[in-house]
């Protein structure tokens, strides 16, 4: 299902709906660094995204990964930064 959802992104790219489905996958798999990354990508382009779903999803993304991961504490500084 990721290739598919990434084939699809491929011919539209600003989809964020894709990238969103694309992000929930990629996590359910454990490529948390590639459903941080397309989380980010959303939020850059609507900080708001269907009602701060993006921006509950990549939190709920640092809780299970715990504070000792160092993906965290880089994607926390990126939507720090992003957000504020």
């Amino acid at each position: 299902e990721i290739e598919i959802l990434e084939a699809e992104l491929a011919n539209d790219n600003d989809n964020l709906e894709l990238r969103m489905k694309l992000a929930i996958k990629y996590h359910e798999h454990n490529h948390s660094k590639e459903s941080l990354e397309q989380l980010l990508y959303i939020l850059k382009q609507d900080r708001e995204y269907n009602n701060g779903e993006a921006k509950r999803t990549i939190v709920d993304i640092f809780k299970s990964l715990g504070n000792k991961d160092p993906l965290v504490a880089v994607y926390q500084k990126q939507l720090f930064s992003l957000l504020y």
